[in-house]
């Protein structure tokens, strides 16, 4: 990048520009792959700066708030925020000619800050990606098709269950499970409702109540105990049960060794 670009980036980021300039400086992000990629890594640099200065950018990234929240409150990680403060401040204050070439150097260094960063927080929400992945509602009974009057309600309950009005669905599942009776799908239907809501104690109960009744598909409540241990960080208890599905090749036991095994590898 041109020292000239190295000034306007500058002066972007310092509110130096008069509207026209910012426009045009805009436009040129829109087109210029090389450009926005310089700035954006000297954005990083100012965002480092302190917890105010995140709040002049309007579109943030998912990276950007993901580093944001990791700077703001994580207190293990002020140490870094205040040694990016540093190299920003010396980075600024090199001679112009100086600049251009250090610059790279400086933002080399912020990549690996970065993606370190990056790493340490999927470690945190790795559990929760895995559930993501192996919940699979698409799965589910469907009651559209029974073409019987008295699964209206749960028609209902179903769609906003796809539309993820969680709260809705389990509503009309919960009266259903105490007016009509023991049903296999209802009891999915609301314990995932349940998880989805954070109601896990309740969502295990659910789940318990299935892999003690009679019904043909019972077996599918491990599977889904499992996971609701695994969004609980509860991943010993999660394995065991995953264990058991594998072992006595119970519902969704292909899956259950799958993730195991990704469990394993942690």
């Amino acid at each position: 990048m041109s020292l000239e670009d190295d000034i306007l980036i500058d002066n972007f980021l310092r509110g130096l520009l008069d509207e026209n300039e910012q426009a045009n400086f805009n436009a040129r992000l829109q087109t210029d792959v090389d450009f926005k990629a310089s700035f954006e890594l000297e954005q990083a640099l100012w965002l480092s700066q302190s917890n105010t200065d995140w709040s002049f950018v309007k579109e943030q990234s998912e990276a950007v708030n993901v580093y944001k929240k990791l700077l703001d409150e994580d207190h293990n990680l002020q140490n870094l925020k205040k040694t990016l403060n540093l190299a920003n401040l010396e980075f600024k204050e090199r001679p112009a000619k100086k600049k251009s070439f250090n610059f790279y150097y400086l933002t080399a260094a912020c990549i690996l800050i970065l993606i370190s960063l990056s790493l340490f927080f999927n470690q945190n929400i790795s559990n929760q990606e895995l559930v993501n992945d192996y919940l699979n509602t698409s799965n589910l009974p469907s009651f559209v098709s029974r073409g019987d009057a008295s699964t209206d309600d749960l028609i209902k309950a179903q769609k906003f269950f796809e539309n993820e009005e969680y709260q809705k669905s389990l509503d009309i599942f919960e009266t259903a499970l105490k007016t009509s009776g023991v049903n296999a799908s209802v009891y999915l239907y609301s314990g995932i409702a349940q998880m989805k809501l954070k109601q896990y104690n309740a969502a295990e109960l659910t789940f318990n109540k299935l892999i003690e009744s009679n019904l043909l598909d019972a077996q599918k409540g491990f599977w889904y105990k499992a996971l609701l241990y695994l969004e609980q960080d509860k991943v010993e208890d999660a394995k065991t049960i995953l264990n058991s599905i594998v072992s006595k090749s119970l519902y969704n036991h292909t899956n259950a060794k799958e993730l195991l095994n990704q469990l394993n590898d942690d």
